[in-house]
């Protein structure tokens, strides 16, 4: 199994200081926060599933999805932080239309 490419925010702290001051960009599946990082380093994600998308199986589903087309976005290197905040349309939706998704949201 590759390395992911990114680190991710663990701090609660982190998480609502983002969604605060962050860039805002609304798609079906999620809405997205972000800001710039410190040139040179790494990418770091958090990704936020909350009860109204499903149950925990169907939870973890979307989590691991947005985490790959996140990873695969992120071929090449992109200081910043990013927060990936999934909707309710983000369980019915397959792979290929969220990193469709992705792709589109993160420039």
């Amino acid at each position: 199994m590759p390395m992911r490419r990114y680190q991710t925010l663990k701090r609660r702290a982190d998480f609502h200081r983002l969604r605060r001051s962050g860039r805002r960009v609304e798609t079906s599946a999620f809405s997205l926060f972000s800001d710039r990082g410190r040139e040179g380093a790494a990418p770091v994600v958090g990704i936020s599933v909350s009860g109204s998308v499903g149950g925990a199986v169907v939870r973890n589903l979307v989590k691991r999805r947005i985490g790959a087309a996140v990873q695969a976005r992120l071929a090449a290197p992109a200081p910043g932080r990013l927060l990936l905040v999934a909707k309710p349309a983000s369980a019915t939706m397959s792979y290929a239309q969220l990193e469709r998704a992705v792709f589109e949201a993160i420039v």
